[in-house]
Order: structure tokens, then sequence, then C-alpha cells
């Protein structure tokens, strides 16, 4: 019989590890150095020197692949706990919470025998009861039983989180609050509580998260897309060269030229160990910027801030937010997308002063163009803008 406390656990691979299990395989190890003439150990048995040595060994060993196996749980959703669970949620990538619970609320009647002479208040925060269940409520609100009446309804919710509350009809038979003379008063409730909701358990919330995982779209170029756009500060982003499981990404942001800090955190997104497909691999970067040029002509009721126009259809083609005219939000244009001259005078045509408007387009080379074309891999971008304003009357 073994001196060592035989216990155990199974590592994330499933595999069995024990004491002794480690005290075997040592002994294994020197049967192996016997065969080949480098040892000349072979007593092993109980109580023997290199025995014993090799149980303290076997201890210390035990409880370091014990602790390596708890923190190698915390990076997989099949095995990860608690807070380190609800840490896999919160990944941008899923996004999903752990569902905390949820009060039950409902209706009571609180009633006294006969008409009296003056009102009687129940208090906001009343303590009511359901002794069969064995849970307190609370009053969500004053009221008043007036004179002239019997009866008053109020509203409740339970003080405690979960589906126990959702009591039936009937069940809630007592005021149990100290702070009020209940001696007149009765109380029960017509109707079953409802919405309590219990909190979500690692089990629960695991098969949850998995089940995200696991939804048709998993691992596809949609999926890979959604990654990358769940960054903020990306407006869209598009697969290119994905053969042999490595894919090139190139990320456009609202800023223009892609901040290098937003790409970091999108390879970061989609080479996150829960949601990336075995073999996948990713190369991002930002998409090639096509320069146009405008020159800008308006006629106006009445002349517009410096800067305004020039606001205006950045913000129509980035796909940020102007600040002019109650904020016009645009959603700006994607890779690949080209943009013609009438979708920019369309957009200066949101600002209400705006009567009539004319552009001009140039390219970097400053050749005359009709429209800002892109190839698949390119984004427009704005660079000059020359503004003209004609205020109708002068």
């Amino acid at each position: 019989m073994s001196s060592l406390n035989d216990e155990s656990f199974y590592n994330i691979l499933g595999e069995e590890i024990s004491r002794n299990g480690l005290v075997q395989q040592m002994i294994n190890f020197y049967g192996l150095l016997l065969d080949v003439g480098e040892t000349k150990i072979t007593d092993f048995n109980e109580g023997s020197e290199i025995r014993n040595l090799l149980e303290s060994i076997a201890v210390d060993h035990y409880v370091m692949l014990d602790e390596q196996n708890e923190l190698a749980k915390i990076d997989f959703i099949d095995t990860a706990e608690g807070e380190w669970l609800d840490k896999h949620g919160l990944n941008p990538t899923i996004g999903l919470e752990r569902g905390t619970g949820v009060e039950a609320t409902g209706e009571v009647t609180i009633s006294i025998p006969s008409v009296q002479t003056s009102d009687v208040i129940i208090p906001e925060g009343t303590l009511v009861a359901s002794t069969s269940a064995g849970l307190q409520f609370s009053t969500d609100y004053e009221v008043i039983i007036s004179i002239g009446e019997t009866s008053v309804d109020v509203k409740v919710t339970c003080l405690t989180v979960g589906e126990d509350g959702n009591v039936p009809a009937g069940s809630i038979d007592l005021i149990d609050d100290d702070f009020i003379d209940t001696s007149l008063l009765s109380i029960t409730n017509h109707d079953a509580f409802e919405g309590g909701e219990n909190y979500e358990e690692d089990e629960a919330y695991r098969q949850r998260l998995l089940a995200y995982r696991r939804r048709p779209d998993f691992g596809s170029k949609p999926y890979y897309i959604s990654l990358a756009e769940n960054v903020d500060g990306v407006h869209d982003a598009v697969l290119v060269n994905d053969e042999f499981y490595t894919a090139e990404v190139l990320v456009n942001g609202y800023s223009k030229p892609t901040p290098n800090d937003i790409l970091v955190e999108v390879l970061a997104n989609m080479s996150d160990i829960s949601s990336i497909v075995l073999n996948h691999s990713f190369i991002v970067d930002k998409p090639v910027y096509t320069e146009y040029n405008l020159n800008v002509t308006v006629s106006v009721t009445s002349e517009l801030p410096s800067g305004t126009i020039e606001d205006v259809l950045k913000s129509f083609v980035d796909g940020t937010v102007s600040n002019y005219d109650g904020r016009i939000e645009f959603t700006g244009a994607n890779i690949g997308q080209s943009i013609t001259k009438t979708d920019l005078i369309g957009a200066l045509y949101t600002i209400g002063t705006v009567q009539d408007a004319d552009i001009s387009i140039t390219n970097s080379s400053d050749v005359a163009v009709d429209s800002c074309t892109v190839a698949s891999n390119a984004v427009v971008k704005l660079n000059n803008i020359q503004v003209t304003q004609n205020i109708i009357g002068d």
C-alpha cells in the first residue's frame, strides 16, 4: 500500500492526475534508464530511500500541476467558472451577459373591515409576505385607504431574486411590518405574481455561451467580419486573400487612415482562442485610401459658418456625424464603394439653408473625374475641399 494519499483530479484533456500516478511515471522513467545502462537504481519498494524521495517530489509536482490546471481552465468556456466565465461572455466577440436574476412583481389588495374616520396610510416600502413561500415583498409606492373606502391596490416587488417569487394567487397573506399598525389590515393577491427569473448558474450560462459559439455562421466570413466591426471606431471590414485558412482583413475606420490601435484591437478580437476556428489565422491592415479633391459652389439663404460644407461632406463619406443642423447622421462609404457627384450634392441638400449646389471632382493627379471611384480594396478619402458660398439676394 502506498504511503501517499492518492488524491486525484482530471485535467482539461480528461487525463486523471494522481500523486501515486506521478510516482509511477518516475519509476517507469528510471526503468527506461536502467534498460540503456544509464542508472543502477532498482529498489523502488515502499520505504526505500529512492521511493521516499520520489514520493516527496510527487507531492510538490501534484500541487503545481493542479494549480496549472486551474489556470488553464480559465481560458476555455467549457471549463471556466464564476467571474472567469463572465469574462468569456463579456468578450466583445460574444457579448452575452450572465442572467443576474429578476425580482417577481405583482399587485396586492390591502383591506380594512369597515370604513374609518381618517385615512389609513400604507407607506412606500411596507413589507408584506407569503408565509407559504417564506418570502417578503415591498410596496413600490405609498397608497392611502381614504375615508369612505375599505381597500386599496398597490404594486409590490419581491425582496428575493428568482422564480420562487412568482407566487400563485392568494399567497400573500401577511403584512410583516413593525412600523405600521396592522391590527385592522388584511391582505391578499388576486392574481399570480410574475417576472421573477433565477440567477443564471455557471452550467446554464456556459451552455448558452457554447450555443452561441455553435451557431451556423461561426467561423464563416460574415462571422469574422462581425468580430472586426464590433470594435469601436470600425466602420466596416472585408476579408481578402482568404486562401489556405489565412485571411487578410482590411479595416476601414471612421477616422482615415484607420488608427493603429484599432487595428491591434481587431486582430486581438479575431485571434481570441474562444472565437477562432482551428487553423484559421488573420493579418489585419488598413485599406488603400483613394484621395479626391472637391470644388464646391453653393447658393444659400444665409451664410454658413466656416467649415460647415466640409464637415457635412466628410461626414457623408466617412460615416461620422455632422454637428450642423441638428447633428445630421450619414452612414458613410464602405470599402470598395464608389461615390457619385449626385451623392455628394444630395448630402449638401440636407443643410436647410442650401438652395442650390454644384461640385467638381478631381483625383490626386488633379485630373477632373465624374465620380469618386475606388478598387475593391480601397475606400474614398476626401482631401482638399474648396467652398464658394453665394448668398441669395446679395
